[in-house]
């Protein structure tokens, strides 16, 4: 479990027009002022959050006229491409599309960050997982994964997000790791390495993962950092020896690409 603290705000181009801008400024109430105004679908966590800034200021009942978004990540999409004016979402998505952030409340929460197989995972599946690390090799034993290619890799990641994992990443001892974040599929491809000891590097990958997304990190960092200490931890003897400065500059050569 890793435990983190967010700063919840509103996101927007970073050349907002002077009306737009005064919104902002002038706080939550202001809010629903701005035409295309992305909100949230109803039964999620931020859908409550704003509705109860809104209320606390005055505002309540008050419904936004831009698209919904079904995650912090379509948020910041939506008001990248133009479909919504603003939108509320985390910090950290906002400086990873380039996007202005205008704060509104702090948050600590607890974010589950599981990396198991078997009876284990089968029960932290069934109480919710924010973050599922695991192989491919454990799929295959567990029953998710049938096949080798990446096609059936995404089928056993389906699997297990229907079954209760919100996002998850998975590792591949002879292929490229895939991760499905969010509305997201993407392929993480690390350097070419021969490994000195192999044991440890997906404990690795799931330490790095769990303590760069309790720093606030963003997910393509929180994947980058991951993929280079699961390879990091294969290039020494003895477990979790590597380096910081060693994970640190294998991450600037991670490739992240979404497939389609």
């Amino acid at each position: 479990m890793a435990v983190t603290v967010s700063s919840w705000g509103t996101l927007r181009p970073k050349r907002p027009s002077a009306a737009r801008n005064s919104c902002l400024i002038r706080g939550i109430a202001a809010y629903a002022e701005i035409e295309g105004t992305s909100g949230w679908e109803e039964g999620a966590g931020a859908h409550g959050l704003v509705e109860g800034l809104l209320a606390d200021a005055g505002a309540a009942g008050v419904r936004l006229s831009g698209p919904e978004a079904r995650g912090h990540v379509e948020v910041a999409q939506l008001v990248r491409s133009g479909a919504a004016d603003v939108g509320v979402a985390i910090e950290s998505v906002a400086l990873a599309h380039g996007l202005g952030f205008v704060p509104l409340r702090e948050e600590r929460f607890d974010l589950v960050v599981a990396d198991l197989s078997g009876p284990p995972l089968d029960a932290v599946l069934a109480g919710g997982v924010d973050v599922l690390k695991v192989s491919d090799d454990q799929l295959r034993r567990d029953g998710y994964l049938s096949g080798e290619d990446r096609d059936d890799v995404r089928r056993a990641i389906d699997k297990v997000r229907t079954a209760g994992a919100s996002n998850v990443v998975v590792s591949r001892s002879r292929a490229p790791s895939i991760a499905a974040i969010d509305d997201a599929i993407l392929e993480l491809r690390g350097p070419d390495v021969d490994p000195v000891d192999s044991h440890g590097g997906g404990d690795s990958m799931t330490g790095a993962l769990a303590t760069a997304l309790a720093c606030g990190r963003d997910w393509e960092t929180a994947l980058r950092l991951a993929v280079a200490a699961g390879i990091a931890g294969v290039l020494r003897h003895g477990l979790a020896s590597a380096r910081r400065q060693d994970i640190e500059h294998l991450a600037r050569q991670v490739t992240i690409t979404p497939l389609d």
